[in-house]
């Protein structure tokens, strides 16, 4: 990701042409209550469903896939079984990810994901021990053919297990459109532990934002206050905030995230279903500059430019960024909400001050514009993004330094560490 790209011992008096390959988010898709069984699966464990981690949660650069089930005891070697009837289609085994895995297809189109097991039963087992054999390694990401593995609704297919990275036993569970293989928030089938507890909204911060989604200052509003006059002629608002549920002491993440503007919806986030073509685009939902600086994780209430995630619903033609007037507040409502309903709010009003505080221009080499090929072009390199590649316009700095024990190479220093971009990069 931009920006901090160095790229040392280039030939100084040569032109590079360095391009970065994007990858480019799916197909837009949402799930809809007709195309729901919600009696379709039962729970993959015996116990009482009670979660260390939820769907759709903020992770370094991704967003989780599934759910987090707890073992019964904090131990390893409770029975996992099969969600729903169909065949085992993929195993894989790493030392690190998943861990050891387990795929089945069902014949409603979905597929569960059965992850960080330790044991599986003895049928899976011996297929995937004569699967290493043939292939000679213990690591392996095989598809099993049709037929092969067939399993039952409630059959036994693994114990719960802490292998690959995991911070302690448990089974991370998925469910995923089989042809696209989109997660689905396995909520939305029912499968749930009990919440009678609301979101908490830890810290609002109130942006003053420029008509290209830069951020000129930040303040934080006080708990005890519900108006703030503010120079600026726009702002975008991010908060601090995470969900409980019944059973645990774990921070998960919110389902369903709104603000509203004199009473008018701007913005909409929910953690439905999503595209792993959408992971890094969490760096454009969350204040990817706090993150880096900071290591803290701050949800932004307004759509970048670039940002396609489909896990924002709806904005308004402003994209959640509310302009200011002197003469006038504005309301403005956060609204959180679970799954089962449960919901927070905070109400605050504000508007522009009379006096407008001047912040100074962005100093730069080149502005790069989103959804645009951008080519920086110089006596010694070029260097290409690709037109997916911003979130928004943004102001580039560079710097091509001689090694100081070479004559013909350089360093050259591009960007900032605090700008992201969409996609993988070497």
């Amino acid at each position: 990701m931009l920006k901090h790209l160095e790229v040392p011992y280039f030939l100084y008096s040569a032109r590079i042409v360095l391009t970065l390959l994007l990858l480019s988010a799916a197909g837009t898709a949402y799930i809809t209550a007709q195309s729901i069984d919600i009696d379709y699966f039962q729970s993959p464990v015996d116990h009482k469903l009670v979660l260390s981690g939820s769907f759709g949660e903020l992770r370094t650069n991704h967003f989780h896939s599934g759910i987090d089930i707890k073992s019964a005891k904090g131990t390893q070697g409770d029975t996992i079984r099969a969600a729903a009837s169909g065949h085992v289609s993929r195993i894989k085994i790493e030392y690190g990810g998943y861990g050891k895995a387990i795929y089945i297809d069902h014949p409603n189109g979905t597929t569960t994901v059965y992850a960080h097991m330790n044991i599986m039963s003895d049928t899976i087992t011996s297929y995937l021990l004569s699967q290493q054999r043939r292939l000679e390694t213990y690591a392996l990401d095989i598809d099993v053919p049709h037929g092969i593995l067939p399993v039952q609704q409630g059959d036994y297919i693994a114990l719960i297990g802490n292998m690959g990275r995991s911070m302690g036993p448990h089974l991370h569970f998925e469910i995923r459109n089989t042809l696209s293989e989109r997660p689905i928030n396995p909520f939305l089938y029912n499968l749930k532990p009990s919440d009678k507890r609301s979101p908490k909204l830890q810290k609002v911060e109130i942006l003053a934002m420029t008509p290209d989604f830069h951020i000129n200052d930040r303040i934080t509003l006080k708990s005890n206050r519900d108006s703030i006059d503010i120079s600026a002629w726009r702002i975008g608002v991010s908060l601090k905030a995470y969900d409980q549920m019944d059973g645990a002491y774990n921070k998960n993440g919110v389902y369903d995230i709104k603000l509203k503007v004199d009473n008018q919806e701007v913005y909409h986030y929910m953690t439905d279903s999503f595209s792993f073509d959408e992971s890094q685009m969490i760096n454009a939902v969350i204040d990817f500059e706090t993150k880096k600086i900071k290591k803290q994780t701050v949800f932004q209430c307004f759509k970048l430019p670039g940002n396609s995630c489909s896990l924002i619903k709806s904005t308004d033609s402003k994209q959640g960024l509310i302009d200011l007037y002197e003469n006038k507040y504005r309301k403005v409502e956060i609204i959180l909400s679970d799954y089962d309903g449960n919901s927070t709010s905070r109400v605050f009003y504000i508007r522009r001050k009379s006096k407008m505080k001047e912040y100074p221009s962005a100093s730069y080499h080149k502005r790069l514009k989103v959804n645009e090929s951008n080519l920086l072009s110089t006596e010694v390199f070029q260097w290409q993004l690709t037109e997916n590649a911003l979130y928004r316009d943004c102001y580039l700095n560079y710097s091509v330094d001689p090694l100081k024990d070479s004559t013909e190479y350089a360093r050259i220093s591009l960007g900032s560490p605090t700008e992201a971009l969409n996609g993988y990069h070497a």
